[in-house]
């Protein structure tokens, strides 16, 4: 049986969205944007949420830890040589002044962007273990000017307010403004929004726009008139387009692929959250 077969053995807990097939990373931005939604709000009940900012020591593992983390998952032994040989034998080059000096050994560290999912998880366990702390936020809502400056000063953190990234992704209570959202136009966070956001219309005709200007000028600008219009660009072969995505269809429909998810109450975190917050052990439709 393959490696990733196990994995929900191992990470059985589904705070563990990445890396494990049948799960995605985008539910923990939702759980984050909802558990936000109402801190826009001056009344209701005094709330602090904290933000810790880690940085991931993925030069700093050691080499040994990875190898007693396999034994300790009773990893087999051939496997975990295969592992160790692959990871204690990298080296680096040398280039100075763009003329090659050599090679230098690794002593310790994991290069990130790993191909086997299994062993690019056991990375980020041993990251988690050696991340370090680097900055603590503190965001409040509803809290008393004073309680909050006493909570500030005993603690020494600093109050931070919205919106923040959370994985590359503007959180903040309420919907995102295109404001917030233009600026990813054209970077890969803005794939991450086409599945869970639904991006403001303005935006999505910045964004075809970015993508017409590429496919007929090669660049971000285009002064001149399209030879062709670009709805019948993203139209089907057959119809004599290039089957190219229509931005704002595509939005749409991976939004409904998360209703999809509450429909059929599929096994995931945030579903499990909508059901408790929400739904409350209902169906869908009532």
């Amino acid at each position: 049986m393959p490696i990733k077969e196990h994995l929900y053995e191992i990470t059985s807990d589904l705070n563990q969205g990445a890396f494990v097939h049948g799960r995605s990373i985008l539910e923990n931005i939702l759980i984050c944007q909802d558990l936000v939604r109402l801190y826009n709000r001056g009344h209701g009940s005094p709330r602090c949420m904290f933000k810790l900012e880690l940085q991931k020591a993925y030069d700093s593992i050691e080499w040994d830890f990875i190898d007693e983390i396999m034994g300790a998952l009773n990893f087999p032994e051939r496997f975990r040589r295969l592992v160790m040989t692959c990871v204690t034998t990298t080296s680096f080059p040398l280039n100075l002044n763009g003329s090659m000096f050599g090679y230098f050994s690794g002593k310790r560290g994991l290069m990130q962007g790993i191909p086997s999912p299994p062993f690019f998880l056991l990375s980020v366990w041993s990251t988690y273990l050696g991340s370090i702390l680097l900055n603590l936020k503190l965001f409040f809502c509803g809290v008393d000017e004073t309680v909050r400056a006493d909570i500030l000063q005993i603690s020494g953190f600093r109050e931070r307010h919205f919106p923040f990234k959370y994985l590359g992704i503007p959180i903040q209570p309420g919907r995102l403004s295109k404001q917030d959202c233009a600026i990813l136009v054209g970077r890969i966070e803005a794939r991450l929004l086409r599945v869970i956001f639904l991006i403001p219309k303005s935006v999505i005709k910045r964004i075809e726009a970015v993508c017409r200007n590429f496919f007929w000028d090669g660049g971000t600008e285009y002064n001149r008139p399209p030879l062709v219009a670009w709805h019948t660009i993203c139209s089907s072969k057959q119809d004599g387009g290039l089957d190219v995505k229509n931005a704002e269809y595509w939005n749409a429909a991976s939004v409904g692929k998360l209703v999809n998810w509450i429909y059929t109450k599929a096994d995931r975190l945030w579903v499990l959250w909508v059901d408790h917050v929400y739904l409350k052990g209902q169906g869908w439709h009532t």
